[in-house]
């Protein structure tokens, strides 16, 4: 199997704002749970370190040019796709797995489609509607081209062959039965933006002081003036506490910490309904009651708390969390915990690759 990934390498994950940890964390899953013969991967143009082409750990950093410029940028996906598609020519493999279709691997999308006897699957972790016409005809055109597709949210429909697989979890990082010390720490990671609900979450929270809520991530579409201001409003609030963007050891020591989780999309904003936050995943594998704002059909109530957009209903669910007594809390961890082991762990992801090569088989 070949796999075409598009990230830096581990030392570099914290040195750009820009880069999604979500994302580099999910392409470090893929490649280690799927096990790849060759793994490409195409560093994204807009960070500025020279890696020179070279291999590493199994995997081929593709920046075959640097990036200055709209036309330096677009020679640039060409070159990367050119050098891509000249290392998957070489392999024997027969079997290539994309992560993510987007303008920096179109054009290697499209050559392998075309001009190769692969068998291409595509993870879709984000289905972008362009508003350019011509390249959102193109990107649904490919997506349909290709064998099968895996995509992280039910309403993604792009390929006859797909498959449903919200998220990958290691065995090892999923929970252990042991009792929670305490409910009264709540967590707010990743994206920090209004679509993603961190202002519902401080006027909430700011209200119920016997919790205490602990902020880490990134601004997501703020200027530094409007975060700068944010930051201010709620610094006189004893019960909140704002960490920035974290080494993945603290964050994990914060994580440890904390009981419940927040992931509060605004269910009005059409940018979420093509994705699925890992960051959810990640809570419900480390123990944590979730609250959503956002409904997946995939994820039954009980395992995720969910909510409406608003202060009264927030404020409601936390209140439910918080008034569980013991064997209501521990039942409720088992669910968690079971759901997690039997959905996605790397069998289940090498299974969806299975059964989408059978069905490709089968209709062929």
């Amino acid at each position: 199997m070949i796999l075409v990934t598009n990230k830096v390498k581990k030392e570099d994950y914290l040195k750009d704002e820009r880069l999604s940890q979500a994302g580099l964390l999910y392409q470090e899953k893929l490649s280690e749970f799927l096990k790849p013969e060759l793994e490409i991967a195409l560093v994204p143009s807009f960070v500025p370190w020279r890696y020179n082409n070279t291999s590493e750990e199994g995997c081929e950093y593709v920046n075959v040019i640097a990036t200055s410029g709209h036309i330096s940028r677009v020679l640039r996906y060409i070159s990367d796709s050119m050098k891509a598609f000249s290392l998957l020519k070489r392999s024997t493999s027969r079997r290539l797995v994309v992560y993510n279709l987007d303008v920096h691997n179109l054009l290697f999308v499209f050559l392998s489609c075309f001009f190769s006897s692969k068998r291409i699957y595509l993870i879709v972790a984000d289905y972008i509607l362009h508003k350019n016409i011509i390249l959102r005809s193109l990107f649904d055109f490919l997506l349909a081209k290709v064998d099968g597709v895996i995509v992280l949210n039910d309403k993604i429909d792009v390929n006859s062959n797909s498959l449903l697989l919200p998220g990958l979890v290691r065995k090892s990082d999923v929970f252990k039965m042991t009792d929670l010390d305490s409910l009264n720490c709540a967590i707010f990671s990743g994206s920090i933006g209004r679509t993603t609900g961190i202002e519902l979450c401080l006027q909430t929270v700011s209200q119920m002081r016997d919790i205490n809520l602990y902020i880490s991530g990134k601004p997501y579409h703020y200027t530094d003036r409007e975060f700068k201001s944010l930051k201010a409003s709620f610094e006189q609030c004893p019960n909140i506490f704002y960490q920035g963007l974290m080494e993945r050891n603290e964050y994990s020591k914060l994580l440890n910490k904390v009981s419940i989780a927040f992931s509060l999309r605004d269910p009005h904003d059409i940018e979420h309904d093509y994705n699925f936050p890992s960051k959810i995943l990640e809570y419900l594998a480390s123990g944590k009651f979730v609250i959503s704002s956002k409904r997946y059909s995939f994820i039954p109530d009980g395992i995720i708390y969910y909510c409406d957009y608003t202060n009264e209903s927030l404020s409601h669910c936390l209140r439910k969390i918080l008034d569980m007594s013991p064997s209501e809390i521990e039942f409720s961890r088992q669910k968690i915990y079971d759901f997690m082991l039997n959905n996605y762990s790397d069998v289940k992801l090498n299974e969806c690759i299975n059964k989408l090569e059978s069905k490709y088989e089968a209709s062929a």
